[in-house]
């Protein structure tokens, strides 16, 4: 797939919220992070803190693989496309795996019980838990019941639980107790130190792996580099052509001090008909892409890749949620503008779809992965031993 930059292609770019490019990014190395420095020795020390006390120790026991996909950047980077990914692997091999979040900005997310989302092929019976929400595939509107990427999940993974909690660690006890799974895979859990697991997937940018190398707010690293010697397997999202990847596996090793297992994953569009689900080749003409994701540019890109004649690109903050006048101001701004087909992101398209009204001609872009290099389901058993530089001794 050919792959256009985005700053050298001509297209409007519009906040109909009034957010500027700012609610996307952090800064670079220049004034305004060094300005932030001491926001980010701050934020060091409160983290190491939050890490002594909440810190267990990271092999989970049991006979199931717990399974954490993370990042050590803010913001998106891919985890939950590849932990849809992981779980559509397992489902194939004839594994049983379940999807744990902490269901960010939903209803699931405050409430004190853990909410479960069963699958419609599961038998229909009571599910009478202590402390547990019991939701069905199909019941209603779910988005706000457990998040849109949630709802992306329950999409792709139709036929596994979802379970859904601020408390990561006693959504993994009530999976064992319902469902007895054979694999447990957590979105986002390598800064959740109370919860114990076999194998942590860390996920990085192929082309800006640390950013501009500094902790928020002076840049965009949760922590510093030297912690990816906590993770079992690296992989480098958005894995441009010609890359190599041994020397991105000689770069992990140096930073670190030890040998990891890395992959790489090239990710691909395809364009599904929201009524048929099914791929189609968009019409030819003035279109335009609306995401409330963390990274629009790498969205936008992928869609100049496919040839699509973009001539305008609507974001919105991460997560934001649609409402009727949202419709309104979109189509006004289309129409001035002579255009009249509409893109988006499958993590719009469940919001969107849940409204009484939708834009006129809309598509949806599903995101598909292609894993360069070892397979990472092979890679994700459980290890022999932890990390060396993960130490109970070393992490108290």
């Amino acid at each position: 797939m050919k792959t256009l930059p985005v700053d050298k292609h001509e297209f409007e770019i519009l906040y109909p919220l009034g957010k500027t490019r700012l609610f996307h990014t952090f800064p670079r190395r220049g004034l305004i992070s060094d300005l932030m420095l001491p926001g980010a020795v701050l934020y060091k020390i409160f983290a190491s803190r939050v890490r002594r006390t909440r810190l267990k120790h990271r092999r989970a026991g049991g006979h199931d693989t717990v399974i954490s996909i993370g990042n050590i950047e803010v913001g998106g980077n891919g985890k939950t496309p590849f932990a849809i990914y992981l779980i559509r692997r397992l489902v194939d091999l004839g594994h049983r795996p379940i999807y744990v979040s902490r269901g960010f900005k939903s209803s699931a997310e405050k409430l004190g019980v853990v909410t479960v989302l069963i699958p419609e092929s599961f038998e229909s019976q009571s599910w009478a838990v202590p402390g547990v929400r019991v939701l069905r595939v199909g019941s209603g509107p779910l988005t706000r019941a457990i998040g849109d990427e949630g709802a992306v999940v329950m999409t792709q993974c139709s036929r596994i639980p979802l379970l859904f909690c601020r408390d990561r660690q006693r959504a993994i006890d009530v999976a064992r107790e319902m469902f007895d799974p054979t694999h447990i895979v957590i979105d986002d859990a390598f800064q959740t130190w109370a919860v114990a697991r076999d194998v942590d997937v860390v996920l990085l940018d192929a082309a800006d792996p640390l950013g501009n190398g500094r902790l928020v707010p002076a840049g965009s690293l949760r922590e510093g580099p030297e912690v990816l010697a906590r993770a079992h397997v690296v992989g480098f999202n958005d894995l441009g052509s010609g890359v190599d990847l041994r020397a991105m596996s000689n770069w992990v090793s140096s930073l670190t001090g030890r040998q990891i297992p890395v992959f790489g994953i090239r990710r691909s569009l395809s364009i599904l008909d929201t009524d048929s689900r099914t791929p189609v080749k968009m019409n030819e003409g003035p279109s335009a892409s609306m995401s409330s994701v963390g990274r629009p540019e790498r969205f936008e890109r992928a869609l100049l890749g496919l040839g699509i004649d973009l001539r305008v690109s609507i974001r919105l903050p991460d997560h934001h949620r649609y409402d009727r006048s949202d419709i309104d101001r979109i189509e006004r701004m289309l129409s001035d503008r002579g255009v009249h087909q509409l893109v988006v992101t499958e993590k719009d398209w469940v919001k969107l779809r849940e409204l009484d009204r939708l834009p006129g001609r809309l598509w949806v872009a599903r995101l598909e992965l292609d894993i360069v290099g070892e397979d990472p389901v092979l890679l994700c058993e459980k290890p022999q031993a932890l990390p060396a530089a993960f130490s109970t001794r070393r992490s108290t």
